[in-house]
């Protein structure tokens, strides 16, 4: 089994690059400073409260506190910096008018789209593997269990390739790198405001109609508690959120159990629903796949 020779190419190319290597030393740095900065900012906390020892309790919520922290930047990370080398994958092929030459070798139009793929997740990945050592000091202090640390190596790694293969997309249809980069962080902005105002327009139906009315009918109540976690699973930042809200007060992380309870009636019954991360998944795997196919198909047809 060989290789594919586009992935291959860009292996040769990148270590030769110096822009990576500043990239991935700011990018450390920026992760030091931040790591230092939680453990500076929870020790302070503590010796402004007067409190002089620590205990073994302390040393894990201390420890669990820098590991969400660090993996909220490194979900960033892998929503958004991971996927800039995809950007420039095609774009930058037909920007230095060497993408009809590509096209012109014996590679079907699916290997190039796969090995493209294939470099821009290796080139992105270094940016998830550089902090990995920062990253696991919170699982090390034992303030983490093994299926949270499990769940947010699978969780970047989705992040990650949906991302990328969407990159990638856009960089096949745009004719200069920096177009699709503004592109890709312009549709990233627009899903901030999208989901906000999705999120406190739901927000603001549930309070006023859903949950503190007597009158509200059963079927309003258990969508009140269900529809909001199916969109959650919609937006990276909200899907971890609720995977781990839901996830911590019975452990469960593939099916989790909501209680359903109604303004007048109570506890009416509970619902059980796939975790957060699982419908995520499922739907980054989609949109991936979709994404792929829409490279392939833009990469078949002629320049202009």
């Amino acid at each position: 089994m060989t290789l594919n020779p586009i992935l291959l190419r860009h292996l040769h190319t990148t270590v030769r690059r110096n822009t990576i290597f500043w990239l991935l030393g700011t990018y450390l740095l920026l992760e030091m400073l931040f790591f230092t900065f939680v453990l500076t900012t929870i020790g302070s906390s503590r010796t402004f409260l007067g409190v002089g020892r620590r205990s073994l309790l302390d040393f894990f919520v201390s420890g669990r506190a820098l590991f969400w922290s660090i993996s909220s930047i490194m979900l960033g990370t892998a929503w958004m910096l991971a996927p800039l080398p995809a950007l420039g994958m095609i774009a930058g092929e037909r920007s230095r008018r060497t993408l009809d030459i590509l096209k012109l070798t014996t590679l079907p139009r699916s290997a190039i789209t796969l090995g493209k793929m294939g470099a821009a997740l290796l080139e992105g990945g270094l940016f998830i593997l550089a902090p990995i050592p920062i990253f696991f000091f919170g699982f090390w202090t034992g303030g983490i269990s093994t299926a949270e640390l499990i769940l947010t190596i699978i969780f970047l790694v989705v992040t990650m390739t949906g991302s990328t293969a969407i990159a990638l997309f856009i960089s096949a249809r745009m004719r200069q790198t920096l177009t699709a980069v503004l592109v890709y962080y312009g549709l990233i902005f627009a899903s901030w405001a999208v989901a906000g105002t999705i999120a406190s327009s739901l927000g603001m139906f549930i309070a006023l109609n859903a949950t503190n009315s007597v009158d509200t009918p059963y079927f309003l109540v258990v969508a009140a508690y269900v529809i909001p976690i199916i969109l959650s699973a919609f937006y990276p930042p909200s899907a971890a959120i609720a995977t781990e809200v839901l996830g911590i007060p019975h452990g469960e992380w593939f099916l989790v159990t909501v209680d359903i309870h109604h303004p007048t009636a109570g506890l009416i019954g509970s619902v059980i629903l796939p975790s957060p991360w699982i419908i995520y998944t499922f739907l980054v795997a989609i949109v991936t796949i979709l994404a792929l196919i829409g490279t392939t198909r833009t990469l078949k047809r002629k320049e202009r």
